[in-house]
């Protein structure tokens, strides 16, 4: 948000200042530093309105910036030597700043970070999957839990919901409840896990002998386990591995040797 409101102010500012005087020699009248004070005010105080934010960073990067560029060209090709010196260093000082505006970055309050997944039975085909953010209601976002044919889609879900985006890069733990290693879902669902590296990236996995939802809601995840990807290379090559497991009251004891 810092870095937009001053992208937006100094945008507007180099805007205005093309616009009044660097084609000419000499200052601009008062009129128009008043009027370049006034629009820098206006700018400022929109652009610490959060409802304002989109519609001005359509503005500025499809208006504004676009329209110093050309000014700036113009000012480069045709001004007079002078002025043509000051517009090249202008040229090069702004042009890499473009680079650094963020536009495709997401802001991080529209963020979810995503601790633990956990996948029980669902109902018609699909599964009912538990997001837990590291946090209790209390204190911080409660777990998302929907039934969905795949994480995508419960993702996309979540987005409609919230509207917020889920991060994976924190993802700690997969929960998958007994029943689900004996279902023919569960090669859609290693698929799509090995798809996309969001999912497996560090990632462990345990099955559960209760509900998966319940260990994917505590806020405190455990840091040891099995790397899920030593699933996914079983369940690629047809090999088996050793599954630790999450008893019914709770305790990470034992394990399950499964083989697809």
């Amino acid at each position: 948000d810092a870095l937009f409101v001053f992208v937006w102010i100094i945008g507007l500012f180099l805007l205005c200042s093309s616009l009044f005087s660097p084609l000419t020699e000499g200052e601009p009248d008062t009129r128009m530093k008043y009027l370049l004070f006034a629009l820098m005010t206006a700018s400022f105080c929109l652009a610490l309105r959060e409802d304002c934010m989109e519609w001005g960073q359509w503005i500025l990067y499809r208006i504004s910036v676009p329209v110093q560029i050309v000014l700036l060209l113009i000012g480069t090709f045709f001004g007079q030597s002078r002025g043509r010196s000051r517009m090249v260093w202008g040229l090069v000082l702004v042009v890499p700043a473009l680079w650094l505006t963020g536009c495709s970055a997401q802001e991080l309050e529209r963020q979810s970070h995503v601790t633990a997944i956990g996948v029980d039975e669902g109902t018609d085909g699909a599964f009912f999957l538990t997001f837990g953010f590291g946090s209790t209601e209390e204190d911080g976002e409660p777990p998302f839990s929907t039934e969905a044919e795949s994480l995508e889609a419960a993702e996309q879900e979540y987005w409609e919901t919230c509207q917020k985006h889920m991060d994976f890069n924190h993802l700690k733990n997969f929960y998958i409840s007994e029943y689900i290693l004996q279902t023919d879902q569960l090669p859609g669902l290693l698929r799509e896990i090995q798809t996309h590296g969001a999912y497996s990236r560090g990632t462990r996995i345990y099955v559960t002998e209760g509900d998966a939802a319940l260990e994917a809601e505590k806020k405190e995840q455990p840091e040891e386990g099995i790397p899920i990807h030593r699933m996914l290379n079983a369940w690629y090559n047809g090999g088996e591995c050793i599954l630790p497991t999450v008893t019914e009251d709770g305790r990470y004891r034992g394990s399950v040797l499964w083989k697809y």
